[in-house]
């Protein structure tokens, strides 16, 4: 697929090759896409509509608002680590990437953390698979069996997902294995604030609202990578495990643990917002929605 010079267009082949296959059994390959829609292909010829080829795109996971301040941290022994001086170091980057407050009241910096930015690079730059998305679907209601076995069936409910699942997402894992410890913190945060060690900021608090929380969004290219054409994204979401056992296992094979190159993670999601069919969102609106999301973060914190 090529573009027309100064016109904005895209073409699937030349137009005098197309010409030519137009008088032929293929037909042509520019109209083959109206036709495909249009009537029925009678001679059951070869149907040379292209092939769907949509790019993964990009997968963004927001940023929670833990209360990772000195004073909330010093009541778990844990925890002492993060309060390193070393602003290069795994701890720092972690503590200020799931506290953003700390950048924004704290001014504390961290060359690795952008702190005007939503989302988390390094889960979105290392992310290999994502499954786990349920299927809209439509309920039904089926009537009991009649004298004659005879069933009739009518939609009986909405295609909100607003069920819980589980997604498990895969990374790279790189050097010096930050996410083993990335997410470590994130989950052990979650079980001290039930257990009462750790205490939410007290917005949260008066809000009710949950802190460790986070919004996966998935979003997909078509083959250009110029456009989007789905979105969706999850609810609520926030991790429930990391996976230490594979840093144990023990197999002579190999010179080094082979199972620490790839991390799985389950996120537990409430609800989802399956699809929604962008056919003309441009990456430079994309990125104006992103600048967006990022100024509604900043007003949040």
């Amino acid at each position: 697929m090529a573009d027309i010079p100064g016109s904005g267009q895209e073409v699937v082949i030349n137009a005098s090759v197309d010409q030519m296959l137009e008088n032929m059994p293929v037909g042509s390959v520019s109209k083959a896409i109206g036709n495909n829609m249009f009537g029925i292909n009678f001679r059951q010829t070869g149907n040379p509509v292209p092939r769907a080829k949509d790019m993964y795109g990009f997968t963004f996971f927001t940023r929670p608002q833990l209360n990772l301040t000195r004073m909330n941290i010093t009541n778990y022994r844990g925890f002492y680590n993060l309060l390193t001086s070393n602003m290069t170091s795994y701890q720092a980057f972690t503590r200020l990437m799931l506290d953003p407050r700390l950048q924004h009241i704290g001014q504390m910096i961290c060359p690795f953390v952008d702190k005007n930015n939503a989302f988390i690079p390094i889960l979105t730059n290392n992310v290999q698979s994502l499954s786990g998305w349920p299927d809209l679907t439509v309920p039904t209601y089926t009537s009991e069996a009649g004298q004659f076995g005879e069933e009739h069936s009518i939609v009986d409910g909405v295609t909100n997902h607003f069920e819980s699942f589980d997604l498990d997402v895969t990374f790279k894992n790189t050097k010096g294995n930050p996410l083993i410890y990335f997410f470590y913190i994130w989950i052990k945060y979650q079980t001290l604030v039930f257990e009462g060690i750790l205490n939410p900021y007290i917005d949260m608090i008066t809000e009710n609202e949950i802190d460790y929380n986070t919004r996966i969004y998935r979003l997909v290219l078509d083959q250009q990578k110029r456009y989007i054409t789905y979105i969706g994204s999850t609810g609520a979401s926030f991790p429930i495990n990391v996976p230490t056992g594979s840093l144990l296992t023990l197999t002579l094979i190999h010179l080094s643990i082979q199972e620490t190159q790839k991390l799985t993670f389950v996120l537990e999601v409430w609800g989802s917002v399956p699809l929604k069919i962008f056919l003309s969102l441009s990456l430079t609106k994309l990125k104006l929605c992103l600048i967006l999301i990022s100024e509604k973060f900043l007003f949040m914190i």
